[in-house]
């Protein structure tokens, strides 16, 4: 084989000419694999991350100091929570609003009376249904077009 220089943009290149046999194995090898998938090496990457973020969150979770601050954090949340609740109350109550226990309160009157209601209709004998009056006959015809 022999080498053959040459220049471009004023530098000086060695290039041995191309083996045609050779070159045209590596084509046909090139095609004979099968096209990469261009999100492969993103989901391996995710995978990765995955699994690496689960192990170091399963390390954390499972310490004693973890187990104390999610503790703690569970019973900040609770103090908002009543305190919040509190200070709702009493805005509720000063503006004359019913809050959510009057209301439920108030629903479950309004169906004391409605059970009371149908015990005495049932003592006096009424029917809960309405019967069916005869209804007042249609008078009134639409307009006729004239011809």
């Amino acid at each position: 084989m022999e080498f053959r220089n040459f220049a471009r943009n004023g530098a000086t290149f060695c290039a041995k000419p191309l083996d045609v046999r050779r070159s045209n194995a590596k084509h046909v090898a090139m095609s004979e694999k099968t096209p990469t998938d261009p999100f492969s090496m993103f989901r391996d990457m995710v995978n990765q991350w995955e699994k690496t973020a689960n192990d170091y969150g399963g390390k954390i979770a499972g310490s004693s100091e973890f187990a104390r601050s999610m503790q703690g954090a569970t019973a900040f949340s609770m103090q908002i929570q009543q305190a919040v609740h509190e200070g709702m109350t009493k805005v509720l109550a000063a503006t004359n609003i019913p809050s959510r226990e009057d209301l439920a309160a108030l629903g479950e009157r309004v169906g004391n009376i409605e059970a009371q209601l149908s015990r005495i209709e049932s003592a006096l004998g009424a029917s809960t249904t309405h019967s069916s009056s005869p209804k007042p006959k249609r008078t009134k015809q639409p307009p006729t077009k004239p011809k």
